[in-house]
């Protein structure tokens, strides 16, 4: 879609409002994260400027979505969330992986869970049992997860997937801007503070390069499949959703630096 030159200064002027209220709350120095709902320095950020509510498929901040990540970078940044789909299954297709490929340890009790990093071309151990591995079908143009067993039998190749289609769209409604925001944070006398203390904006490019990064194991897909463990819902699936995720230093092989 051609942006017209309007709409072009609306977002001009979006970006310029949130870069003055970042340097607002980064003068306030170490800020307590004293409220039990803002669980993280993302949600403790939104709140300070005013953001009411979540939304998986609208960015944060009108045109712009915000990603926090903690300066010492020990962890990947979740681009966004994307379950899977499946055209064979009869079940849910996270319920299915979860019964067919799952496996239960000290936290899970008697019930199956599947927590699985997935990378192109590269087999992933699960439980000693079997092996996951992403693979990329630019025919059918979709994004497959590969089951092999512990003997490297290759066992499914398509009965999982995630459609190039429902990728770009994930890409383009909530990336197509990005405010990456740095911070420390401080742990004392058993309270937590941030202080924030970085903020630039990233301009998505184009599917092909997202591919190629999935390709090159740059960009991979996290799998977060648990159980409710209380309440009416006990014992029954619940569905984190598979997180796209990618390190802060390949961020501008993805996005163009304002």
């Amino acid at each position: 879609m051609i942006q017209s030159k309007k709409e072009g200064v609306i977002i001009k002027e979006h970006i310029i409002e949130l870069q003055k209220k970042f340097e607002q709350i980064k003068r306030m120095g170490w800020i307590e994260n004293s409220h039990p709902r803002y669980r993280n320095a993302g949600l403790l950020f939104e709140a300070l400027i005013g953001k009411k509510g979540d939304s998986f498929s609208i960015p944060d901040y009108y045109e712009v979505e915000i990603k926090t990540h903690r300066q010492d970078g020990q962890f990947p940044i979740t681009l966004f969330h994307f379950s899977p789909i499946s055209h064979i299954t009869k079940v849910p297709p996270c319920q299915y992986l979860v019964e067919q490929y799952g496996y239960k340890n000290h936290i899970s009790g008697p019930y199956k869970i599947l927590y699985a990093n997935i990378t192109y071309q590269k087999k992933k151990s699960i439980a000693s049992q079997f092996k996951l591995e992403l693979g990329v079908n630019e025919i059918k143009k979709q994004l497959e997860l590969h089951v092999y067993d512990n003997k490297n039998q290759l066992l499914e190749t398509s009965t999982i997937i995630w459609p190039f289609e429902g990728i770009k769209e994930k890409l383009n409604n909530k990336l197509k801007i990005m405010a990456y925001i740095e911070y420390q944070r401080l742990y004392e006398n058993k309270q937590e503070y941030f202080r924030y203390t970085n903020i630039n904006f990233y301009y998505l490019t184009n599917f092909e390069n997202f591919l190629q990064l999935i390709k090159q194991g740059k960009i991979k897909i996290s799998l977060n499949i648990g159980v409710h463990k209380e309440g009416e819902r006990m014992g029954e699936v619940y569905d984190h959703g598979a997180a796209f995720r990618i390190w802060s230093y390949n961020l501008p092989k993805l996005f163009k630096k304002k």
